[in-house]
């Protein structure tokens, strides 16, 4: 019965992908879609409208570990301060388990960085690396994985002897995810409540892919149809000898 509330949670949302998603509760995997949805639009904006902001509190006081580490996520992708939010998010802390409380501590940790600095993100980064929180861990070599491929991967390749099985199981997904798997011995991920949420930002990810690259082809098009317009109504003139 949960796994195909959350199956149909995730289908509604355009994300059915999931179908070892059991452990979730299922009342909780109907938030799902409306989490997906402040995901694409707090990176295609920047910042946080006023109904995800509030889809994002009420998340971070649920306590669903996947809810919880999503709205975490949102609110350290906008490039606001978000203040308050931040404010919800170490109230909760307390009460939730590892892994968001690592998305929490990822979140507050970037917060401290002004204007996409690297260098300054890189530093506030890198001690997260040597962290107990295995999530926290591997998140954090993620996150300097994006600005820094060279040395992500570096961090990764040892991440890939780590003691735990879930930093191993993702920093192995993560060489899978940029071809570069094919040398290394393949990690199984334990996790399956970590492993949703990964195929929820993935998805999330691919389907803003999927709508700039639609926006760009619809663009493409109406340009395209002008130009023959433009180009008739030239051809007209000449013919009927108008100028």
């Amino acid at each position: 019965m949960i796994r195909n509330l959350v199956y149909s949670a995730l289908f509604v949302g355009g994300l059915a992908a999931c179908a070892y998603a059991e452990p979730m509760d299922g009342e909780a995997a109907k938030r799902l879609p409306e989490l997906r949805h402040a995901v694409i639009n707090v990176r295609q904006q920047g910042r946080l409208n006023d109904q995800d902001r509030v889809v994002v509190e009420r998340n971070l006081a649920s306590g669903d570990p996947v809810l919880v580490s999503l709205a975490a996520c949102v609110v350290a992708e906008s490039k606001e301060a978000e203040t308050d939010l931040c404010a919800r998010a170490r109230d909760a802390f307390d009460e939730v388990s590892a892994m968001p409380q690592a998305y929490i501590r990822l979140m507050l940790a970037m917060k401290k960085v002004k204007d996409g600095n690297r260098a300054q993100l890189t530093a506030v980064l890198e001690p997260l690396l040597k962290e107990s929180n295995p999530y926290l861990r591997v998140e954090a070599a993620k996150e300097i994985l994006k600005t820094n491929s060279r040395k992500g991967e570096k961090i990764l390749e040892t991440m890939l002897a780590d003691e735990s099985a879930i930093v191993r199981g993702e920093a192995f997904r993560q060489f899978e995810k940029r071809g570069k798997a094919s040398g290394y011995v393949p990690a199984p991920m334990p996790d399956e409540l970590y492993e949703l949420l990964l195929s929820i930002i993935d998805n999330a990810a691919g389907m803003l892919d999927t709508e700039q690259l639609l926006s760009e082809q619809l663009t493409a098009q109406i340009q395209e149809a002008s130009a023959r317009r433009c180009s008739c109504r030239c051809s007209l003139k000449t013919s009927f000898g108008v100028r």
